[in-house]
């Protein structure tokens, strides 16, 4: 997060969405969590709370350099001297997208993908969509912090990508993403994946006609809640979706608290931590739905390497796709990726991969693993 990084803050442990580290405050080294949307902060220890600005104040010890901290990290605007006029040097209005955006550990062009539209300087509103398609009520973020709020009074809706200013519906034959709220959905969208979010962390049952033959990849944050709504979402979906299978965040499970996609993505290599999560619920689907005796199954072979324990690749059918599974194990360390085997760059970014891992040199994996995968995979498809 911007502020901890700006007033040198050693938060540096994650905890679901907050940073953890010592106190501000108190003499505490491990009670002082900031949340890493809002920048609100608490402690376990001496109960303290502070906002954003009164982390800055606490940290920095001075009340107007924490003004001006907040006011170039677009929390607040700059303030005005006592004639009325604005303060020098001025300060740009502040665009709320793109305030809320970093907030949000999103880009701003995902956000406006989902319809946002800066409604005052402080907030962005966001269209949600009833079961016919059509527009039933509102999203407002704030750049002051919080998860956002429904308009009251109006019925519940999903929330889903625009094309040149119209909402962008799902259609049969496509691949949907679901998750809790617009801003995972809009974190799947700069992935390039078709994704909508949830007005709660469950489907109810009479969105599911929006999903009528479509494929669909329920992404729950990593806990209790989010578990148990994706299995009820899964339930309503049945004999709607023309498939629905669940992607498990490489996370800890918590009973509350857990993370989300973002949490993910925010890590190193997170973009490929969730595309592999998607992958791999894509194959145990495919794996499902062929284990009552299908022809198509899942072929495995050894890969003797100049020294040491054997690599055993596993490589999966395609199942009509252009990409398939392909599995690679030797003792405690193990590689997955969704590749086309007919492609030899992906053959060769895969053995890339798989050597730094293994410490092998490529020129050496290369001749080694590069023919047992395609002859595995012509194997899978017969």
């Amino acid at each position: 997060m911007v502020l901890v990084d700006r007033l040198g803050l050693s938060a540096n442990k994650r905890e679901g969405h907050d940073l953890a580290g010592p106190c501000i405050a108190c003499q505490s080294s491990d009670a002082f969590r900031l949340h890493i949307d809002t920048g609100v902060a608490h402690c376990f220890s001496c109960n303290g709370k502070w906002s954003p600005f009164q982390v800055a104040e606490t940290v920095l010890g001075n009340r107007e350099l924490a003004k001006s901290l907040l006011v170039e990290l677009g929390v607040f605007q700059s303030p005005a001297k006592g004639n009325g006029q604005t303060a020098t040097p001025p300060s740009p209005p502040q665009d709320p997208i793109q305030v809320i955006a970093r907030q949000k550990g999103i880009s701003p062009e995902s956000l406006q993908a989902f319809g946002a539209k800066a409604l005052t300087p402080n907030t962005v509103r966001l269209p949600a969509f009833g079961p016919d398609g059509k527009q039933c009520t509102h999203f407002d973020l704030s750049v002051r912090g919080g998860k956002g709020k429904f308009a009251s009074g109006k019925a519940a809706g999903l929330f889903f990508p625009h094309e040149a200013g119209t909402v962008r519906l799902p259609q049969t034959g496509e691949t949907w993403h679901l998750v809790e709220g617009p801003k995972d959905a809009a974190a799947l969208q700069g992935l390039g994946l078709l994704a909508c979010g949830l007005n709660t962390c469950r489907l109810a049952a009479k969105f599911t006609r929006l999903f009528k033959g479509m494929d669909v990849i329920l992404i729950p944050d990593r806990d209790a809640a989010g578990e148990e709504g994706a299995q009820h979402s899964a339930k309503v979906l049945r004999g709607m979706a023309q498939s629905t299978c669940v992607a498990v965040l490489p996370a800890e499970f918590k009973e509350s608290g857990g993370e989300d996609v973002r949490d993910i993505l925010r890590r190193p290599g997170g973009r490929e931590l969730v595309l592999q999560a998607i992958a791999d619920a894509q194959a145990e689907k495919d794996r499902a739905q062929i284990s009552d005796g299908g022809e198509k199954r899942d072929v495995s072979g050894e890969v003797l390497m100049p020294e040491g324990d054997p690599l055993t690749l596993t490589v999966s059918p395609t199942f009509g796709r252009p990409q398939r599974l392909v599995v690679a194990k030797r003792g405690e360390i193990a590689h997955r990726d969704r590749i086309n085997t007919d492609s030899a760059v992906s053959r060769n970014r895969l053995i890339k991969q798989l050597a730094a891992k293994l410490g092998i040199d490529v020129a050496v994996l290369g001749p080694l693993v590069d023919p047992q995968i395609t002859s595995l995979a012509d194997q899978a498809d017969d």
